[in-house]
């Protein structure tokens, strides 16, 4: 689709140069002049569980996206994203969240992304319509800690 996760790193805007020749011992350009790094480029970026990533996003070095946001097509995430935010924009802002507060903390303790397949299964319909309507019956539903993907 398109969609591009991390960068070629970080660069220390704050420094005379951005050029890694100068603060990095990686030797990215076949030569450095730095015998340490002097500057961490390269952070971990995070997916969380059940996000959508739409077509020529690009989510940026070190960027956390919570577990169900929805990253608008063409997007450049440069923040982290709470889970079930939706954003959009360059930058990307939040333009809203996908349900409440109260709905997040409840799809994030179900955690259904670690139900066993047969789980899922059973209760399809479930997921099959708005959050609202179906919610309430997946709270209900009993998992055995055995039982996890």
């Amino acid at each position: 689709m398109g969609a591009k996760v991390g960068g070629l790193g970080s660069h220390p805007t704050s420094y005379v140069s951005t050029h890694p020749i100068f603060y990095s011992a990686k030797r990215q350009c076949g030569i450095s002049f730095s015998e340490e790094d002097y500057f961490k480029e390269d952070n971990k970026t995070v997916i969380g569980n059940d996000v959508w990533i739409g077509a020529n996003a690009i989510i940026m070095d070190g960027v956390h996206v919570g577990d169900g946001a929805i990253i608008a097509t063409g997007a450049i995430v440069t923040k982290d994203v709470p889970p079930y935010a939706i954003v959009t924009g360059i930058p990307a802002v939040i333009k809203k969240f996908r349900c409440s507060i109260e709905q997040v903390q409840i799809l994030q303790h179900l955690a259904w992304w670690n139900w066993p397949q047969h789980l899922l299964k059973k209760h399809t319909k479930s997921f099959q319509g708005p959050i609202d309507d179906n919610l309430e019956d997946l709270a209900k539903v009993k998992l055995d800690p055995k039982e996890k993907n």
